[in-house]
């Protein structure tokens, strides 16, 4: 704990403290009292010799700075460590010795000055304030120069303004829901009108059954999910009878995790209600959808589907249209919607 306080800057922390109060408590002179007289007897015999094995560093002075080192650099503060001045130098001389750092000791001892002529102490909040005060005054003003990540991207921003369509005889760019600006009820609008083009009339059920769980009668079963990595939506739209298991679509979609979108206005206009084949065609470019393989076939069969209503949970509510698969077909052509992706859900 001592090492672990001396390394944060800490002089004075109750362990500390503690640790010097049982060290002077031993009988002698100075902080480590007796504990040093054989050792002092020791260094006094290598004469001039830094070692206790001589010129070079030896076995028995590992083990001696080993016990040593912690009181050293952790505990005893430079005045205390003056008292033993043969200890010292040879302690100095022993972290000489380690310059590789092999050992596995941190060389700065408490007390002493660190980098910056900052020294061990509890910072002061005041005078950390002031600092941080002088250094925004300094930096007020200064811009910070690009990293080469950032001009990098910046050059790649370029070359994708670089190559966009500008003359009007080029492909347009994909709506985005910014362009569209519409609410609901406009958007329910915009494709009621596509679908009176293509002679086809929304109109409400007639003896609904209020309780069943997914429309009686309806043709589509439908979901927008999101992929939990690739934030990319789907509409997975298949027959009423299956029921789709998102684990193992995601696996075909090679998609992380499937899981339910929590909006559908951002990316098809619809603040609530049933989200269809249909709705795609007020799709933002956002959503791909996702369709069961024996759902679109051309048999010439009409299939019911809703095209819009304020609550799904209210089955009464529906504005169903009967259609034929080449019909939703033309809608999803003519809508700002790619792929669609067809899968076998059996």
């Amino acid at each position: 704990i001592c090492s672990l306080c001396a390394r944060i800057g800490m002089l004075n922390s109750p362990d500390q403290n503690k640790a010097r109060a049982v060290l002077q408590s031993f009988p002698g002179p100075g902080a480590l009292g007796k504990m040093t007289s054989k050792f002092d007897k020791g260094l006094e015999k290598a004469g001039v010799n830094p070692f206790l094995g001589g010129a070079t560093i030896c076995e028995n002075d590992l083990v001696a700075l080993e016990a040593i080192f912690p009181i050293f650099s952790s505990v005893l503060l430079p005045q205390q460590r003056k008292e033993y001045p043969n200890i010292q130098k040879w302690f100095e001389a022993c972290l000489m010795q380690d310059k590789d750092k092999k050992l596995g000791l941190h060389h700065h001892m408490i007390g002493e000055k660190r980098i910056g002529s900052q020294i061990d102490c509890f910072p002061n909040s005041i005078t950390v304030r002031q600092n941080a005060d002088v250094a925004k005054e300094i930096n007020l003003g200064y811009k910070k120069k690009q990293t080469q990540r950032e001009m990098e991207k910046a050059a790649k921003e370029q070359g994708k303004e670089a190559t966009t369509p500008s003359s009007e005889t080029e492909e347009a760019a994909p709506i985005t829901i910014a362009q569209l600006g519409l609410v609901q009820e406009a958007a329910q609008k915009r494709l009621w009108d596509k679908l009176a083009s293509m002679d086809v009339t929304p109109y409400k059920e007639e003896n609904v059954d209020l309780d069943a769980k997914r429309p009686v009668g309806h043709s589509t079963h439908n979901l927008l999910v999101k992929d939990k990595k690739s934030k990319q939506l789907y509409l997975i739209a298949t027959r009423q009878s299956v029921n789709a298991n998102l684990k193992d679509l995601a696996k075909k979609l090679n998609a992380k995790e499937l899981r339910l979108a929590r909006s559908s206005k951002e990316c098809l206009c619809i603040d609530n209600g049933c989200i269809t084949l249909l709705s795609l065609y007020n799709n933002s470019g956002e959503v791909v959808p996702v369709i069961d393989s024996k759902l679109l076939t051309d048999g010439g069969q009409k299939l019911r589907i809703c095209s819009g209503c304020t609550n799904p949970q209210d089955h009464s509510q529906h504005n169903v249209v009967d259609v034929t698969a080449a019909v939703v077909k033309d809608i999803l052509k003519e809508s700002n919607t790619s792929g669609p992706i067809y899968i076998d859900f059996e």
